[in-house]
């Protein structure tokens, strides 16, 4: 397991699976992830405005680029409903070097 091209994940969380959807297949026919993977059912449990919230939600993990996470991340900030959308991101340490070609293969150059 090696990895000659880096390849990033970057997660986010959305109130309603179909608005999530929505983005990832925006997000993802604009090759700016390779794929995203939708989990549903998540319990967040966060600070607002003062008050201690729970809400369900779904988790939206997208697998991009180095170069694209800049443009990716800006996308999503822009296309969330959320005033302060969680967005994270981080290098893929190691993958199958078959899987980052397929990334990088697939996300727009």
């Amino acid at each position: 397991m090696q990895t000659h091209q880096e390849v990033w994940m970057v997660q986010t969380t959305f109130a309603h699976q179909q608005v999530a959807k929505e983005i990832v297949w925006q997000l993802v026919s604009a090759q700016l992830a390779a794929c995203a993977t939708v989990l549903s059912q998540a319990t967040s449990i966060y600070l607002w405005e003062g008050k201690c919230c729970e809400e369900t939600e779904c988790v939206v993990v997208f697998k991009t680029t180095k170069e694209l996470v800049d443009e990716l991340e800006a996308q999503i900030k822009k296309l969330h409903p959320y005033q302060t959308p969680m967005v994270l991101s981080w290098p893929i340490k190691r993958s199958l070097e078959d899987y980052s070609r397929y990334v990088y293969e697939v996300c727009k150059k």
